[in-house]
């Protein structure tokens, strides 16, 4: 992975950020991981794991502390552990803040499971970019209409969107994505 001998450190931190959100249950100790790596090169087509040891179900996962926010990494829960795989290229910047949370609101969207993209559907569900249907199924190979397609990158790119939120939020983002130069013109 690295070209190099590199130096890895380890630290248990105090919690980082109030952790009032009650949409997580602390699972874990705060751990700060550091690489030094005196060459700044890594294989990014190779991963580090990290991992926890684990007991609990489903709603588990391993975050990463970013501008603030947990961000969910895509884990794997089996024997005891909790697992996920991550670039040596995301430790370049730092702090590099890591924990096992508990996503009190997570739920399982039934046709994913074994859905060739379930990785990539759960990471973007538990970053609130999407949320799958009322019945607890995603459909993942439906074809999505545009406000859909639009309404999912204004998550990724965490669009401001003006106006009443009450209103159509299909209406809005293509609003924003027309007013802003992103389409050229409104789509019917």
């Amino acid at each position: 992975t690295y070209y190099a001998p590199v130096i890895v450190a380890i630290d248990m931190i105090p919690d980082p950020i109030n952790m009032a959100d009650d949409k997580y249950i602390k699972a874990s100790d705060f751990y700060r991981v550091e690489i030094i790596n005196q060459l700044g090169e890594a294989n990014d087509e190779k991963t580090l794991e990290l991992q926890f040891e684990y007991y609990g179900d489903y709603k588990g996962g391993i975050y990463k502390l970013v501008d603030g926010k947990w961000l969910y990494i895509p884990s794997i829960i089996e024997e005891g552990f909790i697992k996920a795989k991550v670039k040596p290229s995301s430790f370049k910047d730092g702090p590099n803040i890591y924990c096992v949370l508990i996503d009190k609101e997570a739920k399982l969207l039934r046709d994913t499971r074994n859905h060739w993209a379930r990785d990539e559907i759960l990471a973007f569900q538990r970053r609130n970019i999407i949320s799958g249907y009322s019945d607890n199924r995603f459909r993942p190979d439906k074809e999505i209409t545009k406000g859909e397609f639009f309404t999912i990158i204004s998550k990724v790119y965490n669009w401001q969107l003006p106006g009443d939120k009450k209103a159509n939020i299909y209406k809005r983002v293509m609003d924003y994505a027309l007013n802003n130069g992103i389409i050229e013109k409104p789509f019917k």
